[in-house]
């Protein structure tokens, strides 16, 4: 969306700057156009997406469909969108209006932009370029500094989003160098597409964004602008082939209607690893969508001449019968009698556990949140009891996980808990990890594992391949505590939530469902940490191969209770099977009572 920013604020910001210079800008006229360039398609997409979501989305995903449809109506998505975006938020592709962001935080610009303009059309227009200027710089800096300490923040809020649009008045207001011949036009143009095209190969996880990290993408978009105001450049042709021209037509059509498209399809079959021809027909679907929209909607309402006053009006009614929509879906818990009882009952789960033994405030360190290490409460957290048996878990979520069953299962123990979400428990620190993770581990390594009054260390965390190299060097440290450690190994993880692909099960009548989404890495995975641990001299507790013995994996528990509530985390009961193996093993190594 980047470069679709720039491009907005370029092209709507040019004819809002004319207009208030000549005189000729109402606020009622602009937003009149606002809303018959914009709403009639995005109406009909949120009406045919609330339609189709009724058949697909299992309660918890269609209550949080509900929502979203309100916020979209409102133009407050973006906000929305970050007031659920925490580590254990359900995932994107649950999501079918989350990209309804981007056109929340353009509409939150133009309803201040238009007044700055406003305020300033007397001005000359040295001092109006100053003034976006410091505007442009102010919220570019700002923006950088939140990527790095809240990328939710950075990549949802308006006014750190503000940038890329401004970025595009400016432009508009003629600021910067203009290539004037075709040598120079070409080069622009070639470093442009480069710019915007390079990020998609060049950025990975570890990638700040937004922040300076959509920097790139958005000098590319300016650069592809100057490029073509003052005559042809070397890439003309391809910018006015036909197909390419076309495309640019049904743009915001396709915009609309491709998350949807996708998303709902992942929801209905599970998969969310689609393979290429079903992405190119998905694609197909896409644009024949956004075709239908464009001719059937957008032409004749653009077309169609109107007073400003019953425009606005239809546009509030519009907003209104959508939020009255999505309100009714919340109201309705998501509607659950679409379903049959037991497939509701076990898509029930989706619904995130609330356990206070996994949600604990002062002992797990949101990042998403952007928590500093004051935040973590060391005295209770980390209190030693030299009268009751003392257990530490270390990790991140997948530690967490594990408190639920050791509570439940050793009530006199005390337990000390080191967790924080995404922070893995290896020395050393990756690209992205928080300031945080880094002390709190550097905390426990320091001061807390080598107290000789901690009778069990449980380290655990989401490991993958890349953690390995760190794994050796952390091992290496915990050889002298090595009577006292157990390393957990990788849980069984699937590529979407274990409750839904359960319940597709059940309504599809394949009960092999869910073992065909199970991560096919797991399992080599699961050896090679086992091989570092007891090479090591460190016990190592398989997570693994206790929900899948013999590869044969559990996703419900007798009475029918999921053991994980999303792709990997533990559900209480799942805690509490897992952990009872631990603790079974940990006993018997150490020839301790059970």
């Amino acid at each position: 969306m980047d470069v679709f920013f720039v491009i907005s604020g370029f092209l709507i910001g040019q004819i809002i700057l004319e207009e208030t210079r000549a005189g000729t800008f109402t606020l009622g006229g602009f937003y009149a156009r606002r809303i018959r360039r914009l709403f009639p398609a995005l109406f009909v997409m949120l009406a045919v997406t609330a339609a189709v979501s009724a058949l697909v989305l299992y309660p918890a995903y269609f209550d949080d469909f509900g929502r979203s449809l309100v916020a979209a109506a409102a133009s407050v998505s973006n906000f929305y969108f970050l007031s659920t975006a925490n580590y254990f938020d359900a995932a994107v592709e649950t999501k079918p209006l989350l990209h309804t962001w981007s056109l929340a935080v353009e509409e939150q610009f133009y309803l201040t932009f238009p007044l700055i303009a406003l305020a300033l059309a007397k001005r000359s227009i040295a001092a109006v370029r100053g003034a976006f200027v410091a505007m442009f710089l102010v919220s570019l800096g700002w923006s950088a500094w939140t990527a790095t300490h809240d990328s939710h923040a950075a990549f949802y809020l308006p006014h750190l989003r503000a940038w890329e649009l401004l970025l595009g008045v400016l432009l508009a207001l003629g600021v910067g160098l203009r290539p004037k011949t075709y040598l120079t036009r070409s080069i622009a143009a070639i470093l442009g597409v480069a710019l915007i095209v390079a990020p998609i190969f060049l950025y990975d996880a570890n990638t700040v964004f937004p922040g300076l990290g959509a920097l790139p993408p958005c000098l590319g978009a300016a650069l592809l602008i100057v490029a073509g105001e003052n005559g042809r450049h070397a890439l003309m042709g391809a910018f006015c082939w036909r197909p390419t021209v076309f495309i640019g037509l049904i743009s915001y059509s396709l915009y609309l209607w491709h998350w949807p498209i996708i998303t709902l399809y992942q929801q209905y079959t599970g998969d969310l690893i689609i393979p290429w021809p079903l992405k190119l027909a998905l694609l197909a679907l896409s644009l024949a969508m956004a075709t239908a929209s464009w001719w059937f909607v957008e032409r004749p309402f653009r077309r169609r001449a109107r007073r400003a006053v019953p425009v606005l009006v239809l546009g509030g009614a519009a907003v209104a019968s959508a939020a009255a929509v999505g309100a009714l879906v919340v109201g309705f818990h998501g509607f659950p009698e679409r379903f049959d009882p037991e497939v509701v009952r076990i898509a029930s789960y989706l619904e995130r556990p609330t356990s206070a033994a996994q949600r604990g405030k002062t002992c797990y360190l949101q990042a998403s949140e952007n928590r500093p290490f004051s935040d973590f409460d060391l005295e209770g957290c980390l209190r030693i009891r030299p009268a009751q048996t003392n257990i530490l878990v270390f990790g991140d979520s997948h530690a967490q996980h594990l408190l639920s069953g050791l509570r439940s299962l050793w009530p006199s123990a005390n337990i000390l808990q080191a967790t924080a979400s995404g922070c893995r428990p290896l020395l050393g620190r990756s690209l992205r990890s928080a300031a945080a993770c880094v002390t709190l581990k550097n905390y426990v390594y320091n001061s807390v594992i080598t107290n000789p009054d901690i009778d069990l260390i449980i380290i655990a965390g989401r490991w993958d391949e890349s953690h390995l190299a760190r794994m050796e060097r952390s091992f290496t440290a915990l050889e002298p505590l090595a009577s006292r450690v157990i390393i957990v190994g990788p849980i069984a993880q699937y590529d979407a939530a274990v409750p839904q692909l359960v319940a597709l099960g059940r309504r599809f009548h394949d009960p092999g469902l869910a073992d065909s989404h199970l991560r096919a890495n797991i399992p080599t995975l699961d050896r090679e940490v086992r091989r570092l641990a007891q090479r090591h001299g460190l016990t190592y507790f398989s997570a693994y191969e206790t929900l899948c013995p013999a590869r044969n994996c559990r996703q419900l528990n007798a009475e029918g209770v999921p053991y994980q509530y999303d792709y990997g985390h533990l559900t209480d009961e799942g805690s509490t099977f897992v952990t009872a193996h631990l603790l079974s093993d940990w006993r018997r190594s150490h020839h301790e009572p059970g």
